[in-house]
């Protein structure tokens, strides 16, 4: 297979998910899926995303996981155009110097803020009922604020830097569509040869505009995805 590489740096050791940062998580398929059904989905939320200028966490681990997988060969598709379209969408972001380094450090500034967030509350926890009100809360909680509203205000300037330059230079939405609707119709194939039942496998996208999608639910005021399941039978326009 022809390799997949990209120009982001992302430091080995730091395997974060978006499920992980996010205090409600995406949603997961019931059960164990088959390791390219998972690869799958990954990809096809990954590629979504870029939809509106997001850069998913998985985008880093996402050309590891093509060239070691055997996901985009197979008879009746031309993969290997594929692959190139897909190589061309994950070293998006590198085009850019700037801003392949930061969205490589919003995944660290993500942290840094959950960070702040549990030291300060469990700051304030001990001396509400450990050391009884030893000190001030002001004195406990202010530091902690000051610290997560300058990482807040950092991050802001990333993500608005990334959507700005994604906004004049995005790739064109359709062929991430087109990309995407044969990506699911290959994690459909390889779900019903593994006998997984389709309503089972529950993913995140923030477009539902694709073929064989089944929305679950729409986005909330706490998350800013469609939950979805793959279902052949849904044609979308």
């Amino acid at each position: 297979m022809t390799n997949i590489e990209t120009k982001i740096h992302i430091p080995n050791d730091l395997r974060l998910t978006e499920s992980r940062m996010n205090p409600f998580g995406r949603p997961k398929p019931k059960g164990k899926v088959p390791e390219e059904a998972g690869i799958l989905m990954r990809t096809v939320f990954t590629l979504d995303a870029l939809r509106i200028g997001q850069f998913a966490p998985e985008l880093r681990n996402l050309r590891r996981e093509l060239t070691d997988s055997h996901v985009l060969t197979g008879e009746g598709m031309s993969w290997s155009s594929l692959r190139r379209d897909i190589n061309d969408l994950i070293n998006f972001p590198g085009k850019s110097e700037q801003i392949g380094k930061r969205v490589s450090r919003l995944p660290i500034l993500t942290l840094l803020l959950f960070i702040g967030f549990g030291v300060t509350g469990a700051a304030a926890v001990i001396n509400i009922y450990v050391l009884r009100w030893a000190y001030p809360l002001s004195e406990v909680v202010i530091p902690g604020l000051i610290y997560m509203s300058a990482i807040s205000t950092l991050r802001w300037h990333y993500e608005e830097s990334i959507r700005s330059y994604y906004e004049t230079s995005k790739p064109k939405a359709e062929k991430i569509k087109r990309i995407n609707n044969q990506l699911i119709g290959r994690l459909i194939i390889v779900l019903q040869k593994a006998k997984y039942p389709l309503n089972d496998c529950y993913f995140a996208l923030y477009n539902a505009d694709y073929q064989n999608i089944h929305i679950k639910s729409k986005p909330r005021l706490y998350r800013g995805w469609y939950e979805v399941y793959p279902d052949p039978s849904v044609r979308q326009t």
